[in-house]
């Protein structure tokens, strides 16, 4: 079994959910948060950064067969991530996915939650006030 810290599309209730869900030996461990990471919108799923400026990332920790944990694993690295050992605010130490190309600053989520609404958003463009 492997800790993972999920903060996207495998959150409860959200579209890749089942990979986990689908085997009843993974658990959720708890909820709660990771210091030290920006969260990003990429359309309809996530991407997180290191930061130094203070920002928390809400995460879900599960513990995952070694069978689920490869799939995802591989899923997520072909996508751009690359795994990195973190510890939470409860000491609970998992892997948490940390993308590696390059990200849009004005796509920035500082509430550090991904929500329904941002994997709905579809950024098309700058919105300007008019004078």
């Amino acid at each position: 079994m492997k800790n993972v810290f999920i903060y996207g599309s495998l959150k409860k209730g959200f579209f890749n959910h089942s990979l986990i869900s689908d085997n009843p030996r993974n658990k959720l461990i708890r909820k709660g948060f990771i210091d030290g990471y920006r969260l990003y919108s990429l359309w309809s799923y996530p991407a997180i950064k290191p930061s130094i400026n203070g920002e928390r990332l809400y995460v879900e920790l599960y513990s995952l067969t070694d069978e689920v944990f490869e799939r995802i694993d591989r899923m997520e690295k072909s996508a751009g991530y690359v795994s990195v050992e973190v510890v939470d605010d409860k000491d609970k130490t998992g892997i948490i996915y940390v993308y590696e190309r390059g990200v849009d600053e004005k796509r920035f989520l500082p509430l550090g939650n991904w929500t329904k609404d941002n994997e709905r958003l579809k950024i098309v463009g700058d919105i300007k006030d008019e004078d």
